[in-house]
């Protein structure tokens, strides 16, 4: 039994089988696992009501404020909220962010009052129900796994190997009459193509960017890639390819597009989606496919905030994140117009 006051340190312990030794750091041990268990309860709640407001029909209340989303969220839901943001405000896709969008007010984009350096032309493609086959390789580089998809990606895209990256979402199951490493029910292979070196260190004035993404449903899992067998397969194919060109070069306010950091960005715009895929391939419902249009945007959330990724690799990134949105983002509307 323990009665008193804890803030005084006035308290006792009543157990006549253990010392007062022992039974004071279990129950503090306790007192903390409880106040651990609410602050988790209360913050689920807080992001969920968060999450209610950004999906929200009612134009007064679905407006969130960055400053609204706690530090202790990923910085993945920054990313997000981002997209949500320019998506709300029709922001073009056919142009990148210097600064971060107003998220101080319910704002629009009006061209006026944007003078972003990376503009260009974006083209996005959905082609349906295309035949694909897939290989075991260890190689995630789409000529060695997938090499029938090219035919869809743009020329330029299928150039370099070493200028994509790939990202895998999905869930494998059991299945013994397949095989013994079982298949995969659903698994979104989603691509990052870039015409900037890897290791680019002299940015570049104009870039070529591309996403794309197909599903493989119902594919054997090979044992030894813990990729795909061997498999005949028909999938949509959602392609985004954009050239941009950088008006200004060197300046340093501006979307770091050419930074060639292609695994970082793509785990950043296919990470939105992941945890849908996930969930709808475990509870057995129709995956859907990101389009072009939705990979670009989520591309666009990321890239305003490119030159953060150092912070990630930090223990404390994610206050460095937010210092960093709040100090080099510059959080406002850049205007051109007096």
């Amino acid at each position: 039994m323990v009665q008193g006051n804890f803030a005084r340190g006035e308290y006792w312990i009543d157990c006549n089988h253990v010392s007062e030794s022992v039974l004071r750091p279990l129950f503090g041990a306790w007192v903390t696992l409880c106040v651990a268990a609410i602050a988790v309860c209360a913050r689920t709640v807080y992001r969920s009501r968060i999450k209610c407001r950004l999906l929200s029909n009612n134009h007064d209340e679905r407006f969130v404020s960055l400053w609204d989303v706690s530090p202790a969220n990923n910085p993945a839901e920054v990313f997000e909220l981002r997209r949500i943001l320019v998506r709300w405000a029709q922001a073009p896709l056919d142009q990148l962010f210097d600064f971060t969008p107003d998220d101080t007010s319910d704002w629009l984009y009006v061209p006026e009052e944007w003078n972003n350096t990376w503009t260009g032309t974006c083209a996005f493609h959905t082609y349906q129900a295309v035949d694909l086959v897939v290989y075991p390789s260890n190689s995630s580089s789409f000529q060695d796994e997938v090499p029938t998809f090219g035919a869809y990606l743009p020329a330029w895209a299928t150039l370099d190997p070493t200028r994509q990256a790939t990202m895998y979402s999905g869930f494998r199951h059991i299945v013994r009459e397949t095989n013994d490493s079982g298949a995969w029910r659903d698994n979104l292979v989603s691509y990052i193509f870039g015409s900037s070196p890897v290791d680019n260190v002299d940015p570049a004035s104009t870039i070529n960017i591309s996403f794309a993404n197909f599903l493989a449903h119902h594919v054997g899992r090979d044992l030894y890639s813990n990729g795909f067998e061997e498999t005949a397969l028909r999938s949509d194919v959602h392609v985004v390819e954009c050239t941009l060109v950088n008006s200004h070069p060197g300046i340093e306010d501006q979307a770091f597009a050419e930074c060639g950091e292609y695994p970082n960005a793509l785990t950043t715009v296919a990470g939105v989606y992941a945890r849908s895929v996930t969930d709808a391939s475990v509870n057995q419902q129709p995956v859907v496919q990101p389009t072009g249009q939705e990979m670009f945007r989520n591309w666009q959330a990321f890239i305003c905030t490119c030159r953060s990724n150092e912070a990630f690799r930090a223990a404390h990134y994610r206050r460095e994140l937010y210092m960093f949105l709040a100090r080099s983002c510059h959080i406002k509307v850049v205007r051109t117009t007096g």
